[in-house]
């Protein structure tokens, strides 16, 4: 049986509201699962092509997702982990460059850069793309 795990969050940048579909869809292909220590997840395997993308609501919020696919169902410990190892590759490791370097740039040619992480942050986690949004803008 194999399983489909999405994480979702919400992303910070300087991007102005008026040009906000420019990161809509912005994707990095760098693999998420190329990272993961055995050791977190004993008896887990997880498929390649897990990558980050970005996507603006339409509350003009955006949103950074991974979507991971296992061989089984995660426990709640071990979605915990998947987590906090995701959020570790926002902060310091595959969604580093986006803070560092422009991802796009403004009509006038401003530099656009975003966060996929920031202290506090909450993750939402569900099987599919749809998440209740409503849910997420109360966190």
């Amino acid at each position: 049986m194999s399983a489909t795990i999405v994480l979702m969050a919400e992303a910070k940048t300087d991007c102005p509201t008026e040009e906000l579909n420019k990161l809509h869809g912005l994707q990095d292909q760098q693999d998420f699962t190329d990272y993961i220590s055995g050791g977190d997840f004993p008896g887990i395997t997880f498929e390649s092509g897990s990558y980050m993308e970005f996507r603006v609501l339409q509350d003009s919020k955006v949103c950074v997702f991974v979507k991971y696919n296992t061989n089984k169902e995660l426990s709640e410990t071990e979605i915990q982990s998947l987590v906090k190892y995701t959020q570790g590759q926002w902060s310091d490791g595959i969604g580093e460059g986006f803070e560092q370097f422009p991802c796009a740039y403004t009509e006038d040619g401003e530099e656009i850069y975003v966060s996929p992480w920031f202290r506090g942050q909450k993750v939402m986690v569900g099987k599919t793309f749809n998440f209740d949004l409503e849910t997420f803008k109360k966190k």
